[in-house]
Protein backbone atom coordinates (compact mmCIF):
# COMPACT_ATOMS: atom_id res chain seq x y z
CA UNK A 1 0.00 0.00 0.00
CA UNK A 2 1.35 3.42 -1.00
CA UNK A 3 0.23 6.81 0.27
CA UNK A 4 1.18 9.84 -1.81
CA UNK A 5 1.27 12.78 0.56
CA UNK A 6 1.27 16.12 -1.26
CA UNK A 7 0.18 19.45 0.16
CA UNK A 8 -1.27 20.79 -3.08
CA UNK A 9 -4.71 22.30 -3.71
CA UNK A 10 -5.34 20.45 -6.97
CA UNK A 11 -3.63 17.41 -8.44
CA UNK A 12 -3.81 18.82 -11.96
CA UNK A 13 -1.54 21.65 -10.83
CA UNK A 14 1.23 19.28 -9.71
CA UNK A 15 3.26 17.69 -12.48
CA UNK A 16 5.11 15.73 -9.82
CA UNK A 17 2.01 14.09 -8.36
CA UNK A 18 0.57 13.42 -11.80
CA UNK A 19 3.73 11.63 -12.98
CA UNK A 20 4.01 9.64 -9.78
CA UNK A 21 0.41 8.44 -9.60
CA UNK A 22 0.45 7.36 -13.23
CA UNK A 23 3.67 5.42 -12.59
CA UNK A 24 2.23 3.70 -9.52
CA UNK A 25 -0.84 2.75 -11.55
CA UNK A 26 1.33 1.29 -14.34
CA UNK A 27 3.27 -0.76 -11.77
CA UNK A 28 0.01 -2.13 -10.36
CA UNK A 29 0.57 -0.62 -6.90
CA UNK A 30 -2.49 0.25 -4.85
CA UNK A 31 -2.33 3.81 -3.58
CA UNK A 32 -4.25 6.77 -2.23
CA UNK A 33 -3.44 10.46 -2.33
CA UNK A 34 -3.55 12.78 0.65
CA UNK A 35 -3.81 16.42 -0.26
CA UNK A 36 -4.95 19.68 1.32
CA UNK A 37 -7.25 22.64 0.73
CA UNK A 38 -10.34 20.69 -0.29
CA UNK A 39 -13.24 19.02 1.47
CA UNK A 40 -14.40 17.39 -1.76
CA UNK A 41 -13.63 13.75 -2.47
CA UNK A 42 -13.09 13.49 -6.19
CA UNK A 43 -11.63 11.14 -8.77
CA UNK A 44 -8.22 11.55 -10.31
CA UNK A 45 -8.45 12.50 -13.96
CA UNK A 46 -6.55 9.37 -15.02
CA UNK A 47 -8.20 6.18 -13.86
CA UNK A 48 -10.35 7.09 -10.84
CA UNK A 49 -7.61 6.82 -8.19
CA UNK A 50 -9.18 7.36 -4.73
CA UNK A 51 -8.17 10.63 -3.12
CA UNK A 52 -8.21 11.49 0.57
CA UNK A 53 -8.74 15.22 0.97
CA UNK A 54 -7.80 16.84 4.25
CA UNK A 55 -9.54 20.17 4.86
CA UNK A 56 -7.87 23.09 6.59
CA UNK A 57 -10.27 25.92 7.20
CA UNK A 58 -9.68 28.64 4.61
CA UNK A 59 -10.61 31.21 7.22
CA UNK A 60 -7.50 30.38 9.24
CA UNK A 61 -4.08 31.97 8.59
CA UNK A 62 -1.76 29.87 6.43
CA UNK A 63 0.36 28.78 9.39
CA UNK A 64 -2.65 27.50 11.33
CA UNK A 65 -3.94 25.70 8.22
CA UNK A 66 -0.61 23.92 8.09
CA UNK A 67 -0.90 22.96 11.78
CA UNK A 68 -4.28 21.38 10.93
CA UNK A 69 -2.66 19.56 7.99
CA UNK A 70 0.18 18.25 10.20
CA UNK A 71 -2.22 17.07 12.89
CA UNK A 72 -4.49 15.17 10.49
CA UNK A 73 -1.61 13.62 8.53
CA UNK A 74 0.13 12.55 11.76
CA UNK A 75 -3.00 10.78 13.04
CA UNK A 76 -3.73 9.12 9.70
CA UNK A 77 -0.11 8.05 9.36
CA UNK A 78 -0.21 6.09 12.60
CA UNK A 79 -3.43 4.35 11.56
CA UNK A 80 -2.07 2.96 8.27
CA UNK A 81 -1.33 -0.79 8.15
CA UNK A 82 2.16 -2.26 8.56
CA UNK A 83 4.25 -2.12 5.38
CA UNK A 84 2.67 1.12 4.16
CA UNK A 85 5.05 3.26 2.13
CA UNK A 86 4.59 7.03 2.11
CA UNK A 87 5.75 9.16 -0.81
CA UNK A 88 6.08 12.68 0.62
CA UNK A 89 6.25 15.44 -1.97
CA UNK A 90 8.17 18.32 -0.42
CA UNK A 91 9.12 19.38 3.10
CA UNK A 92 5.58 20.33 4.18
CA UNK A 93 4.33 16.82 3.47
CA UNK A 94 7.38 14.99 4.82
CA UNK A 95 7.61 16.79 8.18
CA UNK A 96 4.70 15.07 9.99
CA UNK A 97 5.45 11.69 8.38
CA UNK A 98 9.13 11.75 9.37
CA UNK A 99 8.33 12.29 13.05
CA UNK A 100 5.19 10.16 13.45
CA UNK A 101 5.79 7.19 11.16
CA UNK A 102 5.85 3.76 12.81
CA UNK A 103 8.86 1.43 12.61
CA UNK A 104 6.93 -1.01 10.41
CA UNK A 105 6.29 1.74 7.82
CA UNK A 106 8.64 3.43 5.34
CA UNK A 107 8.78 6.75 3.49
CA UNK A 108 10.33 8.58 0.56
CA UNK A 109 11.34 12.23 0.93
CA UNK A 110 10.75 13.68 -2.53
CA UNK A 111 12.69 16.91 -1.98
CA UNK A 112 11.69 18.51 -5.26
CA UNK A 113 11.91 22.09 -4.01
CA UNK A 114 14.20 22.81 -1.05
CA UNK A 115 11.74 24.54 1.28
CA UNK A 116 14.34 26.45 3.30
CA UNK A 117 15.63 28.09 0.10
CA UNK A 118 12.30 28.52 -1.68
CA UNK A 119 10.93 31.23 0.60
CA UNK A 120 12.25 34.53 1.91
CA UNK A 121 12.41 33.49 5.54
CA UNK A 122 14.16 35.44 8.29
CA UNK A 123 17.67 34.02 8.75
CA UNK A 124 16.84 32.15 11.95
CA UNK A 125 13.72 30.56 10.44
CA UNK A 126 15.65 29.42 7.35
CA UNK A 127 18.27 27.89 9.64
CA UNK A 128 15.68 25.96 11.65
CA UNK A 129 13.87 24.75 8.53
CA UNK A 130 17.21 23.75 6.96
CA UNK A 131 18.05 21.62 10.00
CA UNK A 132 14.62 19.99 9.90
CA UNK A 133 15.15 19.19 6.21
CA UNK A 134 18.36 17.36 7.10
CA UNK A 135 16.65 15.39 9.86
CA UNK A 136 13.92 14.34 7.44
CA UNK A 137 16.53 13.40 4.81
CA UNK A 138 18.40 11.19 7.30
CA UNK A 139 15.25 9.41 8.44
CA UNK A 140 13.91 8.75 4.93
CA UNK A 141 14.36 5.36 3.31
CA UNK A 142 14.90 7.22 0.04
CA UNK A 143 15.76 10.90 -0.46
CA UNK A 144 15.12 12.17 -4.00
CA UNK A 145 16.50 15.45 -5.40
CA UNK A 146 16.25 16.79 -9.00
CA UNK A 147 19.91 17.86 -9.31
CA UNK A 148 23.24 17.42 -7.55
CA UNK A 149 23.43 21.16 -6.81
CA UNK A 150 20.30 20.93 -4.67
CA UNK A 151 21.94 19.18 -1.71
CA UNK A 152 25.26 19.50 0.09
CA UNK A 153 26.96 16.21 0.78
CA UNK A 154 26.05 12.62 0.02
CA UNK A 155 24.28 9.76 1.76
CA UNK A 156 23.44 6.12 0.99
CA UNK A 157 19.74 6.97 0.65
CA UNK A 158 20.27 9.97 -1.66
CA UNK A 159 19.36 9.71 -5.35
CA UNK A 160 19.48 12.36 -8.08
CA UNK A 161 16.46 11.97 -10.38
CA UNK A 162 16.36 14.68 -13.09
CA UNK A 163 13.08 16.43 -13.85
CA UNK A 164 12.61 14.77 -17.23
CA UNK A 165 9.19 13.72 -18.54
CA UNK A 166 7.92 10.21 -18.06
CA UNK A 167 8.13 7.93 -21.10
CA UNK A 168 4.34 7.76 -21.15
CA UNK A 169 3.96 11.55 -21.17
CA UNK A 170 6.57 11.98 -23.89
CA UNK A 171 4.97 9.37 -26.15
CA UNK A 172 1.55 10.94 -25.62
CA UNK A 173 3.01 14.37 -26.41
CA UNK A 174 4.53 13.14 -29.66
CA UNK A 175 1.19 11.59 -30.61
CA UNK A 176 -0.62 14.86 -29.90
CA UNK A 177 1.97 16.81 -31.89
CA UNK A 178 1.62 14.43 -34.86
CA UNK A 179 -2.18 14.46 -34.78
CA UNK A 180 -2.29 18.26 -34.67
CA UNK A 181 0.44 18.71 -37.25
CA UNK A 182 2.81 20.62 -34.98
CA UNK A 183 6.02 21.73 -36.69
CA UNK A 184 8.79 24.17 -35.85
CA UNK A 185 7.63 27.58 -37.17
CA UNK A 186 9.63 29.88 -39.41
CA UNK A 187 8.76 32.92 -37.29
CA UNK A 188 10.19 33.23 -33.78
CA UNK A 189 7.66 31.63 -31.46
CA UNK A 190 8.31 31.82 -27.72
CA UNK A 191 6.57 29.47 -25.30
CA UNK A 192 5.58 30.62 -21.81
CA UNK A 193 3.89 28.06 -19.56
CA UNK A 194 3.15 27.21 -15.95
CA UNK A 195 2.79 30.05 -13.48
CA UNK A 196 2.06 33.20 -15.45
CA UNK A 197 3.44 35.63 -12.89
CA UNK A 198 5.81 38.58 -12.64
CA UNK A 199 8.45 36.45 -10.90
CA UNK A 200 8.55 34.08 -13.90
CA UNK A 201 9.55 36.73 -16.44
CA UNK A 202 6.15 37.98 -17.58
CA UNK A 203 7.03 41.62 -16.94
CA UNK A 204 10.38 41.39 -18.71
CA UNK A 205 8.88 39.60 -21.69
CA UNK A 206 6.18 42.25 -22.02
CA UNK A 207 8.73 45.06 -22.21
CA UNK A 208 10.91 43.00 -24.56
CA UNK A 209 7.96 42.48 -26.92
CA UNK A 210 7.41 46.26 -26.99
CA UNK A 211 11.05 46.73 -28.00
CA UNK A 212 10.83 43.98 -30.63
CA UNK A 213 7.72 45.58 -32.12
CA UNK A 214 9.60 48.89 -32.44
CA UNK A 215 12.29 47.02 -34.38
CA UNK A 216 9.72 45.64 -36.81
CA UNK A 217 10.47 41.99 -36.03
CA UNK A 218 7.59 39.47 -36.04
CA UNK A 219 7.36 37.36 -32.90
CA UNK A 220 4.56 35.12 -31.62
CA UNK A 221 4.15 34.06 -28.00
CA UNK A 222 2.32 30.86 -27.08
CA UNK A 223 1.16 30.98 -23.46
CA UNK A 224 -0.36 28.22 -21.31
CA UNK A 225 -1.35 28.22 -17.66
CA UNK A 226 -3.72 29.92 -15.27
CA UNK A 227 -3.97 33.70 -15.77
CA UNK A 228 -4.98 34.54 -12.22
CA UNK A 229 -3.42 38.00 -11.82
CA UNK A 230 -4.26 41.27 -13.52
CA UNK A 231 -0.77 41.31 -15.04
CA UNK A 232 -1.26 37.84 -16.51
CA UNK A 233 -4.67 38.74 -17.93
CA UNK A 234 -3.21 41.88 -19.48
CA UNK A 235 -0.35 39.88 -20.99
CA UNK A 236 -2.50 37.21 -22.64
CA UNK A 237 -4.63 39.93 -24.23
CA UNK A 238 -1.68 41.20 -26.28
CA UNK A 239 -1.85 40.82 -30.06
CA UNK A 240 1.31 38.68 -30.15
CA UNK A 241 -0.01 36.14 -27.65
CA UNK A 242 -1.81 32.90 -28.49
CA UNK A 243 -3.27 31.86 -25.14
CA UNK A 244 -4.08 28.15 -24.78
CA UNK A 245 -5.53 28.28 -21.27
CA UNK A 246 -4.77 25.56 -18.73
CA UNK A 247 -3.56 22.43 -20.52
CA UNK A 248 -2.37 18.97 -19.48
CA UNK A 249 1.27 18.05 -19.00
CA UNK A 250 1.22 16.01 -22.21
CA UNK A 251 -0.24 18.92 -24.18
CA UNK A 252 2.38 21.23 -22.73
CA UNK A 253 5.21 18.96 -23.85
CA UNK A 254 3.57 18.61 -27.29
CA UNK A 255 3.48 22.40 -27.58
CA UNK A 256 7.28 22.41 -27.49
CA UNK A 257 7.20 20.98 -31.02
CA UNK A 258 5.41 24.06 -32.37
CA UNK A 259 7.72 26.73 -30.90
CA UNK A 260 11.29 27.88 -31.45
CA UNK A 261 12.19 28.49 -27.79
CA UNK A 262 10.76 28.44 -24.27
CA UNK A 263 11.09 31.24 -21.72
CA UNK A 264 12.20 29.97 -18.29
CA UNK A 265 12.83 33.00 -16.10
CA UNK A 266 13.07 32.71 -12.30
CA UNK A 267 13.44 35.59 -9.84
CA UNK A 268 17.07 35.46 -8.57
CA UNK A 269 16.01 37.11 -5.30
CA UNK A 270 14.67 33.69 -4.24
CA UNK A 271 17.67 31.53 -3.28
CA UNK A 272 16.39 28.25 -4.69
CA UNK A 273 16.01 29.84 -8.12
CA UNK A 274 19.79 30.19 -8.39
CA UNK A 275 20.01 26.39 -8.58
CA UNK A 276 16.73 25.77 -10.42
CA UNK A 277 16.09 22.37 -12.02
CA UNK A 278 12.66 22.95 -13.58
CA UNK A 279 10.51 20.39 -15.35
CA UNK A 280 10.52 22.83 -18.27
CA UNK A 281 14.20 22.13 -18.94
CA UNK A 282 13.50 18.40 -18.95
CA UNK A 283 10.73 19.00 -21.49
CA UNK A 284 13.13 21.05 -23.63
CA UNK A 285 15.85 18.39 -23.45
CA UNK A 286 13.42 15.66 -24.44
CA UNK A 287 12.04 17.62 -27.40
CA UNK A 288 15.31 19.38 -28.44
CA UNK A 289 13.70 22.76 -27.83
CA UNK A 290 16.01 25.67 -26.86
CA UNK A 291 15.14 27.72 -23.81
CA UNK A 292 15.85 31.25 -22.65
CA UNK A 293 16.70 31.75 -18.99
CA UNK A 294 18.15 34.48 -16.84
CA UNK A 295 21.90 34.17 -16.42
CA UNK A 296 21.72 34.26 -12.62
CA UNK A 297 20.56 30.62 -12.69
CA UNK A 298 23.86 28.82 -12.07
CA UNK A 299 22.59 25.39 -13.11
CA UNK A 300 21.92 26.60 -16.67
CA UNK A 301 25.64 26.94 -17.51
CA UNK A 302 25.99 23.30 -18.58
CA UNK A 303 23.47 23.84 -21.39
CA UNK A 304 25.07 26.93 -22.93
CA UNK A 305 27.93 25.34 -24.88
CA UNK A 306 25.59 22.83 -26.50
CA UNK A 307 23.48 25.64 -27.91
CA UNK A 308 20.31 24.65 -26.10
CA UNK A 309 20.28 27.62 -23.73
CA UNK A 310 20.18 31.38 -24.30
CA UNK A 311 20.94 33.48 -21.21
CA UNK A 312 20.17 37.12 -20.34
CA UNK A 313 20.39 39.21 -17.17
CA UNK A 314 17.07 39.01 -15.33
CA UNK A 315 16.26 42.73 -15.48
CA UNK A 316 17.83 43.53 -18.88
CA UNK A 317 14.82 43.63 -21.18
CA UNK A 318 16.90 44.96 -24.09
CA UNK A 319 19.14 41.89 -23.89
CA UNK A 320 16.04 39.69 -23.84
CA UNK A 321 14.64 41.50 -26.88
CA UNK A 322 17.93 41.07 -28.72
CA UNK A 323 18.06 37.36 -27.85
CA UNK A 324 14.57 36.82 -29.24
CA UNK A 325 15.57 38.75 -32.38
CA UNK A 326 18.60 36.46 -32.76
CA UNK A 327 16.25 33.48 -32.54
CA UNK A 328 13.99 35.12 -35.12
CA UNK A 329 16.90 35.62 -37.54
CA UNK A 330 18.09 32.04 -37.16
CA UNK A 331 14.64 30.82 -38.34
CA UNK A 332 14.93 27.15 -37.45
CA UNK A 333 16.92 25.39 -34.77
CA UNK A 334 18.94 22.31 -35.70
CA UNK A 335 19.79 20.44 -32.50
CA UNK A 336 23.28 19.10 -31.98
CA UNK A 337 23.60 15.39 -31.39
CA UNK A 338 24.19 15.73 -27.65
CA UNK A 339 21.01 17.73 -27.19
CA UNK A 340 18.89 14.71 -27.98
CA UNK A 341 20.15 12.70 -25.02
CA UNK A 342 17.02 13.57 -23.04
CA UNK A 343 14.75 11.94 -25.61
CA UNK A 344 17.06 8.92 -25.97
CA UNK A 345 17.47 8.39 -22.23
CA UNK A 346 15.18 6.80 -19.71
CA UNK A 347 11.94 8.39 -18.67
CA UNK A 348 11.33 9.71 -15.16
CA UNK A 349 9.34 6.66 -14.08
CA UNK A 350 12.18 4.28 -15.06
CA UNK A 351 14.69 6.29 -13.01
CA UNK A 352 12.33 6.35 -10.03
CA UNK A 353 11.64 2.61 -10.34
CA UNK A 354 15.36 1.81 -10.21
CA UNK A 355 15.81 4.02 -7.13
CA UNK A 356 12.91 2.30 -5.36
CA UNK A 357 14.30 -1.16 -6.15
CA UNK A 358 17.76 -0.17 -4.92
CA UNK A 359 16.19 1.11 -1.72
CA UNK A 360 14.21 -2.14 -1.32
CA UNK A 361 10.92 -0.30 -1.44
CA UNK A 362 9.73 -2.45 -4.37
Amino acid sequence: MWVVCARVPALAQSTRVTKLTKALTEWGLRHVIWRSHSVVREEHEDGGIPIDSYPGSRRLPKFLRYIVWMFVVSLRCRKQPPGTCFWCVGFESALPIAFFIRKDQRFVFDNNDNFSKSHRFPAWVAKVVGRLERVIARRADLHVIPGADRWDGSAPNLRVIPNVPSSRALLAARRIADERGYRRPDDATIYVCGWLTATRGLTQLGYALDEIRRRGVRVVVVAAGAAETEEARSFISRDEVDYLGVISNEESIATCYRVTAMLTYYDPAVEINLIAEPNKWGDCLSTATPFICNQEILTSVRYVDSGLCYRCPYDDVIALAETICVIARSHRFTPKEDLCEGSKGEGWEALIHRALVESRLL
